[in-house]
């Protein structure tokens, strides 16, 4: 039966979108809510296949990149730093959204390249009215897609989640960006 696997992501996706455009957001955060709280979690989302000596390398990387926008000011979105540090947990709960609720439940019913574009295009949407975040999130979803189903975890696509998010408010113009703000905060 497949319906009850379609029907909670459609519920979360939808909730999602209408959260980020402040239509009954109370309403649709419970709807949220409750389309995760049936869900079953594979603990396999959370593995690492890779060494240690990768994070830190991508941290590093990452750090210099922070400061050296920090320092030299080249983004006007860096007006609050914490924010930067804000952003880990939220693209790993991102990641966590669209791989081990959306993916692992359209996976039950969809196959192949079928399967990275409905889970690439359902992620864009959640980035409406954003046009450069939702091209680049299309793009991005889709090459996790396929390193998530090789290898089933969240952990390196949250990283580079990260990397990819701070290299665009860092040295992309907040004109094109628009600070990576989506729905009824997107464009004004």
């Amino acid at each position: 039966m497949p319906f009850p696997h379609i029907l909670r992501p459609l519920v979360f996706s939808i909730s999602v979108i209408m959260i980020e455009w402040g239509v009954f957001p109370t309403l649709f955060l419970i709807f949220a809510i409750i389309s995760l709280a049936g869900s079953k979690f594979k603990k396999r989302c959370f593995t690492w296949k890779f060494s240690k000596t990768l994070v830190a390398i991508s941290s590093l990387i990452l750090t210099g990149m922070v400061l050296s926008g920090v320092v030299t000011g080249t983004s006007n979105s860096l007006r609050n730093p914490y924010l930067l540090f804000l952003y880990i947990p939220w693209s790993l709960f991102q990641e966590f959204a669209i791989f081990c609720f959306i993916y692992e439940n359209l996976e039950k019913i969809l196959k192949g390249f079928t399967l990275n574009i409905s889970v690439a295009v359902i992620f864009s949407l959640f980035h409406l009215p954003n046009k450069f975040l939702v091209s680049g999130t299309f793009f991005m979803i889709l090459f996790f897609t396929s390193y998530y189903k090789k290898h089933r975890t969240i952990l390196l696509p949250a990283i580079l989640h990260y990397i990819f998010a701070m290299v665009a408010l860092i040295f992309v113009p907040e004109s094109i960006t628009h600070a990576l703000k989506v729905g009824i905060n997107c464009c004004r």
